[in-house]
């Protein structure tokens, strides 16, 4: 299991991505075109589906729309 899914597991509300504007992290992969590195890209890929809800779901797509990344 890899730590993303053990820290999920552990959270109720994934700090990553509530928080509002998103983090550094995702700033700085912005900056370097490679959002998809992003944990918000993650939890839109199918495999970890499950561990997210709509919600959290809907939150990632709508930060990364915002910043151009062309979701697949």
């Amino acid at each position: 299991m890899t730590l993303f899914l053990i820290i999920r597991r552990t959270e109720k509300k994934p700090k990553l991505i509530s928080k509002s504007g998103g983090t550094y992290g995702f700033e700085v992969l912005w900056e370097n075109n490679r959002l998809d590195l992003s944990v918000e890209a993650l939890v839109l890929r199918l495999e970890y589906q499950e561990f997210f809800t709509d919600e959290e779901r809907e939150i990632c797509r709508n930060r990364l729309e915002e910043f151009g990344y062309k979701i697949d």
